[in-house]
């Protein structure tokens, strides 16, 4: 009988055990997961905040989005990070269609399917899309 006992005793600490186990690495994940979408989404806020900063704001801008960058090479994925480098390359314009695949990196490190319009919200239509009128 104690035998039965222990036995349900014991599975009832070790059901809590992994319990616990399980939601600490699934809150971690969480977090890290959160991370990475703030980081992703305050760079292309502090490009765009440093694009249509005035002159005496210049400075200011470009050290938030500097910080930024720095977040995004601790917590971006290996594509992101190549993206973004082949980006500033380029000169990090706002307007240039590199930032798209910069988006799209981003996008499907964190779970979303890559969106075709991205490029057209990001730079504007093409010259070769047309328009009417």
């Amino acid at each position: 009988m104690w035998e039965a006992v222990a036995t349900g005793v014991i599975g009832v600490v070790l059901g809590a055990g992994l319990t616990g186990l399980l939601a600490i690495v699934g809150d971690k994940r969480r977090i890290r997961r959160e991370q990475v979408s703030k980081t992703y989404a305050d760079f292309l806020s502090d490009l765009a905040g440093m694009s249509y900063a005035k002159d005496k704001e210049r400075a200011a801008a470009e050290s938030k989005l500097a910080g930024t960058i720095a977040r995004l090479a601790v917590y971006g994925s290996s594509d992101v990070v190549e993206r973004l480098a082949e980006f500033m390359k380029a000169g990090s314009d706002v307007r240039d269609p590199k930032i798209a695949g910069v988006v799209e990196a981003m996008r499907g490190h964190v779970g979303e399917k890559p969106a075709m319009s991205v490029e057209v919200i990001l730079t504007g239509p093409s010259s070769s899309e047309g328009t009417d009128g």
